[in-house]
């Protein structure tokens, strides 16, 4: 029973330990730029106009800032690092996991920015190594390419 414990239930244990110490992200974050003609007050008030027109809802806003709600995205690894488990296990590994993304885009005159805040909703057996673990995600800036190619989209279709 000794044998048992020593060589097959501390090792599982150390293993899963191990592997739910979580490394962050080793890329920076990336502020997606856009240049759109037109001054802060009118990109804010066509900004703010496009959004519901590209699914997404106005959650707050400043004079040069909207923020929105968070939407459900289906992640693949290209689209951002979330980072990786000791083992070198990377959080976001297969394409399909869920996650909520919160868009930052900041106005001014003739350009737009674009933040993406991402939150991955984990739901495999990662998640029970990782519970009670805040897990920081940075966008490699395709999340925010697309949400830009919605607007200008939308912008084209309202003005």
């Amino acid at each position: 029973m000794k044998k048992l414990f020593m060589f097959v239930i501390v090792p599982l244990l150390l293993l899963a330990s191990c592997s739910s110490m979580y490394i962050k992200p080793t890329i920076e974050t990336v502020i997606y730029k856009q240049e759109v003609p037109g001054n802060t007050a009118f990109l804010f008030q066509v900004v703010k106009a496009a959004l519901p027109l590209a699914g997404y809802k106005v959650a707050d806003s400043s004079i040069d800032k909207i923020m929105t709600d968070p939407v459900e995205v289906t992640l693949d690894p290209g689209m951002c690092d979330c980072g990786t488990t000791m083992l070198g296990l990377p959080i976001i590994k297969t394409a399909g996991t869920k996650a909520q993304v919160r868009f930052g885009i900041g106005v001014e005159t003739n350009r737009m920015t674009i933040t993406a805040e991402i939150k991955p909703v984990l739901d495999d057996e990662l998640s029970l190594l990782l519970q009670g673990i805040q897990i920081a995600c940075v966008s490699t800036g395709k999340l925010e390419e697309t949400l830009a190619k919605k607007l200008l989209s939308s912008i084209r279709l309202k003005f």
